[in-house]
C-alpha cells in the first residue's frame, strides 16, 4: 500500500506519532509493505528549519523520494519521433538527479528527530547519526518527465495530464512492489531490510546493480540548505531509484524477527500535586520473534517516577505503566520515551505529559514562555508564576 501525505514531524503530537508508528507497525506485522511520500517541499518541510516528514519516519515503512531526469542534451536520450508502434521514445536509461524544480517541488529528505536508527539502515553512504534517516529509494517525481493519466475519459489531447512529486512516486514504488509479490508468492511486510541488503551488496561489494546511484542535486528548495547527493546512499534520494527487473531478479525476503511497540494514551493531563497515572504498553511479535522484551522508561525529572508491572514481556503482551508526581514536581510539559529492548532490537515511543496545578509551585518553578515560544530555563522562572494566567504557560522541561 501507499500513502501520499506529509506534514512537519517537529510538530506532530505524541499522540500522532504513536499512531504512524503503531499503524505501519501493524501493517508489517501482518505483511503488508508500506511505501510513503518522502515530500514535495525539499528540506523544508518544517518552514525555516530542516526536517522530515512524520508520516515516513518511522521504522516500519519505506520512505520514497524523487529524482528527475538529467537529460540535457535531449538528442542524446530521445529519438526525435516516438516508435510508431510502441510509441516509446527514450534511446536508453535516462540519467537521473534528485529531484528539484524550482517554484513546483523537491524530494524530501534529512535525519528523523524522533526515531533511532533500525539496525537494518545499513549501507554506504548511510550517515553515523544514530537516527533513522530519508528517504530509503526514490523514482521520477519530476513534473519535467511527468506521469501521463487521462482525466474526465477524455480520449483526445485535452484529457491527458502529466503529474510528478513524490505523491505519484510512492504509489509507482508500490506497484514494482506488487511485482515482488507476484514473484515470491507470498507477503513480504517492511521492505527495507532487503532493499537495504541489496544496496549494501551493490555499493560496498560489488553486487548486483539493482540501484540507479543517484549523485546530482540537492533537495535545498525556499531557502532552506538541504542535502548533496553523493555515491551511496544520502538523505537527498536514498538508495537511489531501481532497475524493477533486477529489483525482481534479486529479491530475496530477508525480513528479521521483530515486534512493536506501542503505549496509550500517548498522551494524558495532570491536573493536581501528587496525582499518577496508568497507560498501557504493549508489544507484538512477527516473523518468529520470541526473544523476552525488556521496558524503561527515561526523561523523567525531579518528582516524578514511573514503574512497570511487569517489566519484561515475553514477545506479545501488555505491561501497565505507572506515572507519578510528587507534590514538588514541576509544571510543563514532560516529554517521556518508552523503550523496549529484546533480541538485539530496540524501539521507542514517545508518551507527552502536561503538568497543570491551579496553585504556586513549592520548590521547583514554573517555566516562562515567552511571546517568542522559547522556554528560557527550568529552575529559574519566576517564583509567582502560575501555569494558566498569561503570559505564563507550561513549557518543555529540561532535564
Amino acid at each position: 500500500m501507499s500513502a501520499s501525505y506529509g506534514s512537519c514531524e517537529l510538530e506532530l503530537t505524541a499522540s500522532g506519532l504513536v499512531y504512524y508508528n503503531s499503524l505501519w507497525g501493524q501493517a508489517a506485522a501482518q505483511g503488508i509493505s508500506v511505501f510513503v511520500a518522502s515530500g514535495d517541499t525539499g528540506s523544508s518541510i518544517c518552514g525555516g528549519v530542516p526536517s522530515v516528514s512524520q508520516v515516513c519516519s518511522t521504522p516500519y515503512d519505506v520512505c520514497v523520494g524523487g529524482t528527475q531526469f538529467d537529460d540535457t542534451p535531449a538528442s542524446a536520450y530521445w529519438a526525435p519521433t516516438p516508435d510508431p508502434i510502441t510509441q516509446a521514445s527514450a534511446l536508453s536509461y535516462i540519467p537521473e538527479q534528485a529531484w528539484n524544480e524550482l517554484l513546483t517541488g523537491a524530494t524530501g529528505g534529512g535525519a528523523s528527530a524522533v526515531f533511532p536508527k533500525p539496525a537494518w539502515q545499513v549501507a554506504p553512504g548511510v550517515p553515523d547519526d544514530g537516527r533513522r534517516d530519508l528517504p530509503d529509494v526514490a523514482l521520477a517525481s519530476a513534473v519535467h518527465d511527468g506521469y501521463l493519466v487521462v482525466i474526465g475519459h477524455q480520449a483526445n489531447p485535452p484529457g491527458l495530464y502529466a503529474i510528478g512529486g513524490t505523491s505519484a512516486a510512492a504509489p509507482a514504488f508500490a506497484g514494482l512492489m506488487a511485482l515482488i509479490l507476484q514473484k515470491t508468492g507470498s507477503r513480504q511486510g517492511n521492505a527495507n531490510p532487503a532493499l537495504y541488503r541489496l544496496g549494501n551488496d551493490q555499493y560496498s561489494r560489488g553486487g548486483p546493480s539493482v540501484f540507479h546511484d543517484i549523485t546530482a542535486g540537492n533537495n535545498s528548495f525556499s531557502g532552506v540548505p538541504g542535502y548533496a547527493c553523493g555515491t551511496g546512499y544520502d538523505l537527498a534520494t536514498g538508495l537511489g531509484s531501481v532497475d524493477a527487473s533486477a529489483l525482481a531478479a534479486n529479491w530475496t525476503p530477508v525480513a528479521p524477527p521483530d515486534f512493536v511497540l506501542a503505549a496509550s494514551p500517548a498522551d494524558f493531563f495532570f491536573f493536581s500535586p501528587g496525582q499518577a497515572v496508568t497507560f498501557t504498553v504493549t508489544t507484538e511479535a512477527f516473523n518468529g520473534f520470541h526473544s523476552a522484551i525488556a521496558l524503561s522508561v527515561s526523561g523523567m525529572p525531579a518528582g516524578v517516577t514511573a514503574a512497570f508491572n511487569p517489566a519484561t514481556l515475553p514477545g506479545s503482551g501488555s505491561s501497565a505503566l505507572v506515572v507519578s508526581t510528587a507534590p514538588a514536581a514541576a509544571t510543563g510539559l514532560l516529554s517521556l520515551t518508552v523503550s523496549a529492548t529484546g533480541g538485539g532490537v530496540t524501539h521507542s515511543v514517545p508518551i507527552d505529559v502536561l503538568l497543570l496545578y491551579s496553585g504556586v509551585t513549592s520548590g521547583i518553578s514554573s517555566v516562562y514562555l515567552p511571546p517568542n515560544l522559547f522556554a528560557t530555563s527550568l529552575a529559574f522562572g519566576p517564583p509567582t508564576a502560575r501555569c494558566g494566567t498569561p503570559p505564563w504557560r507550561p513549557a518543555v522541561l529540561a532535564t
